[in-house]
């Protein structure tokens, strides 16, 4: 055991801080592997985040004041420590995902890699996830391989700026505790804001909204590190009183710590206010128990015990090695992955992390020749990252496979970034307009120019998958529109679906809001002619998903879901009928039977599934009870249309989510960029048709 070894070797290592890097790290494996069990196992970065700042700034302070030479940080020989401590593994994590991508990923799933290699290796995989606008709790974070690495960026950040403020406090003479206090108030409050102003993604990946958390731990360093530089209430009781009361207190911190970990990891869930004030418990948490001490009664016989202490010394490479092993399951298998095949993916990551550890990491990390290591290991990393960026930049390389799993040419390829980028433009312009919009797992699109716009389209999911072809199809005509989507919420003013006993209740019944708020906006717009209204009927009929409630007339809630829907679109119908305008009713296309990975024809498999018979789809009665609302209500109401997507996907018998050799889901549910194509262009038509 080389490194436990030198570790021991040390007389300033705690053994149980490494048993609470155990906690930590087995947290977040249990919450990505059986998110069920621990729904805040998440939370474990937050831990590990105040470990690490509390580590690392024991290091600095004891440059800063050392006996020998006081006020020095040599920021040359920090670094090449850090690399020689987080290189290795990475390497071996990066390296691994790209040569068996190479293999097995398609071109678009290898270009995807290949980005986040290059995040990875450069660290600003926060950076690129924030970018692509997706949240860390959404379905689609399965299929992003380093979708972890975002932590290992943002500690990374904050060791680019951290040494050097510290200095900067030493020089100028400034107090320590105070300095890094207000350090750490700025960072909780940047975080708070972007909660307030629901951009939880912002909170999330944004460096500068998640510091407080390393400069906790570096707070509790100096306290701990300094107790003759600090004078605080704390220490002044403890001071006046004896050493058995001072035994007894830390036991009660360490017993209180340990609490209020386990509490965190049971209470916390995905919800949009995380982290602001919900992560103050885990790190409140992580710090009583590291200041306890490791005579505390938890943390010596529960922290520090020997298998407590190993699991967190290979923590470190699991962390790295548990989620892509969990997320090429998912890839390849075209769907969440089995009990069985979870149990085999965690098993595999404690064997590599063991390996890791032992044959690699600890050789790497100590002995002689460490800038020689430094900078080989840098140069390698580099490498990795270049060729992730190339790989990237061609689009996954294509010509690694023969023409059967490559679906697109390159000038399709240009054509979906080209759109996707338009699409961030007017999301982001959308904003400006409806900036709470940020707080919603769906987003809205409004084009720049709003003088060249006619047509709105408002509802869930499922209207917003069809933004690509609508972007694709307006685009051709030189004109603009505007789209307003919320989750699972039926486009019925003053309905919402009752989802407020779920994890995305808050987020929800606000979005619900905003939808009334946008559809008020539009219909007072005397340019917008025609408004397009499409829903997944299950979110409003369902126990699992949430009935609709009518929050303008509560008597309408006894009825049934499809009478509520009556209710509410004959008052949305109503107000769009006065203010002289057509709307448009997008029936839903078939809902899967089977995740639509199952789909992909890979290499060196013979799995694949693209039809199904079409009593099989399913929701099927729900879906047809909504078809039967609309068509009775679009024979009333003479400015009112539908249009079935079925059809576009089903014969009488049989359907396929297949077309040109193309896959036209993106889920279940949902559709792809070539599923919204593939429909756009008969919708626009119908719209035509409606404006004459």
């Amino acid at each position: 055991m080389y490194n436990m070894t030198k570790q021991k070797e040390n007389s300033r290592y705690r053994p149980d801080i490494d048993g609470l890097r155990a906690v930590a790290c087995l947290a977040v494996v249990f919450y990505h592997a059986y998110p069920w069990t621990i729904t805040g196992g998440f939370a474990g970065v937050d831990v590990f985040f105040v470990i690490s700042g509390y580590l690392i700034s024991l290091i600095l302070y004891r440059n800063l004041f050392s006996s020998e030479k006081p006020g020095s940080i040599n920021i040359l020989d920090f670094y090449i420590r850090r690399v020689r401590r987080i290189f290795p593994a990475l390497i071996m994590v990066l390296f691994t995902c790209l040569a068996l991508g190479w293999f097995v990923l398609l071109p678009e799933e290898y270009g995807l890699l290949g980005k986040h290699s290059f995040g990875g290796a450069v660290y600003i995989s926060n950076f690129i996830l924030y970018e692509e606008t997706g949240s860390y709790f959404d379905f689609s974070a399965n299929s992003k391989l380093l979708l972890h690495l975002w932590s290992l960026g943002i500690e990374e950040q904050f060791y680019l700026i951290f040494p050097l403020f510290l200095y900067l406090i030493y020089k100028l003479r400034l107090g320590f505790p105070l300095s890094i206090f207000i350090f750490t108030v700025l960072s909780f409050a940047a975080g708070l804001y972007e909660i307030q102003a629901f951009n939880q993604s912002a909170a999330f990946y944004l460096p500068w909204c998640r510091f407080w958390e390393l400069s906790s731990g570096a707070l509790l360093a100096y306290l701990t590190c300094c107790p003759n530089r600090v004078k605080t209430i704390c220490s002044g009781i403890i001071a006046a009183r004896s050493e058995k009361f001072k035994k007894i207190l830390m036991h009660i911190l360490s017993v209180a710590g340990l609490a209020a970990l386990i509490i965190s990891f049971g209470i916390i869930n995905k919800g949009y206010r995380f982290p602001g004030f919900t992560a103050l418990l885990p790190v409140i948490g992580a710090g009583m128990i590291i200041f306890a001490g490791p005579q505390a009664v938890i943390n010596k016989y529960v922290l520090g015990n020997k298998v407590s202490v190993f699991l967190g010394l290979i923590s470190y490479p699991l962390y790295l090695w548990h989620w892509p092993l969990l997320s090429f399951e998912y890839i390849y298998g075209g769907k969440i992955p089995e009990d069985h095949e979870k149990y085999l993916a965690v098993f595999l990551a404690l064997l590599l992390s063991i390996i890791t550890y032992l044959y690699i990491e600890a050789p790497l990390r100590y002995g002689k020749h460490a800038r020689k290591k430094a900078a080989s290991l840098l140069a390698v990393l580099l490498l990795l990252g270049s060729f992730g960026l190339a790989a990237a930049y061609n689009n996954g390389f294509p010509s690694r496979f023969a023409d059967e799993y490559n679906s697109h040419s390159s000038d399709e390829i240009r054509n979906q970034e080209l759109i996707e980028h338009q699409l961030r433009d007017e999301n982001n312009n959308c904003f400006r307009y409806y900036p709470q919009w940020r707080s919603q797992d769906n987003a809205c699109y409004m084009s720049e120019n709003q003088d060249n716009v006619e047509v709105a389209l408002i509802g869930d999911s499922y209207a917003g998958h069809l933004r690509f072809g609508m972007q694709d199809q307006f685009n051709k005509a030189g004109k603009g529109y505007n789209l307003f989507t919320v989750s699972c919420q039926i486009p019925a003013y003053g309905f919402r679906s009752a989802i407020d006993k779920s994890r995305y209740g808050a987020m929800r019944t606000e979005g619900s809001k905003l939808k009334d708020k946008a559809l008020l906006d539009l219909l007072k717009d005397p340019k917008i002619r025609v408004v397009v209204l499409a829903h997944n009927p299950e979110c409003s009929a369902s126990e699992k998903l949430g009935e609709v409630f009518d929050d303008l007339e509560p008597q309408n809630n006894s009825l049934s879901y499809q009478e509520k829907w009556e209710k509410g679109y004959r008052r949305t119908l109503d107000m769009i009928k006065k203010s002289g305008k057509k709307a448009l009713f997008i029936l839903p296309n078939p809902y899967l039977p089977f995740e639509a990975y199952a789909c992909n024809k890979r290499p060196f498999s013979n799995s694949q599934t693209c039809t199904f018979k079409r009593k099989d789809a399913s929701h099927a009665e729900i879906y047809q009870k909504y078809e039967d609302t609309v068509k009775m209500l679009t024979e009333e109401y003479d400015n009112t249309g539908y249009m079935k997507l079925t059809g576009f996907f089903c014969d009488d018998e049989m359907c396929s989510i297949v077309h040109d050799n193309r896959i036209m889901y993106k889920d279940r549910g949902h559709l792809n960029f070539d599923g919204s194509l593939y429909v756009s262009d008969a919708i626009y038509k119908k719209i035509k048709e409606m404006m004459e």
